[in-house]
């Protein structure tokens, strides 16, 4: 078993396969970080879950606009 935790970055996490590997992640006791042009029921609800964004965070980002995506990896 592991006992290190690793920081994921995902995009598109709204829905989809996105989604997926952020449900995936966070059973696994990964840390998630994640963008997606917009909020959804599952990323309320994981943010409603985790308000200091101690194991998940979410912003709303475009991923074509590769300013923000920079910004969002140097956070």
């Amino acid at each position: 078993m592991r006992t290190d935790k690793r920081v994921v970055i995902i995009s598109g996490a709204s829905r989809g396969l996105g989604q997926a590997l952020v449900q995936d992640r966070r059973d696994a006791g990964d840390i998630v970080a994640t963008f997606s042009r917009s909020s959804s029921s599952f990323i309320d609800q994981l943010r409603s879950a985790d308000p200091e964004g101690a194991r998940f965070h979410w912003e709303a980002i475009d991923g074509t606009d590769l300013d923000g995506v920079r910004a969002f990896g140097m956070n």
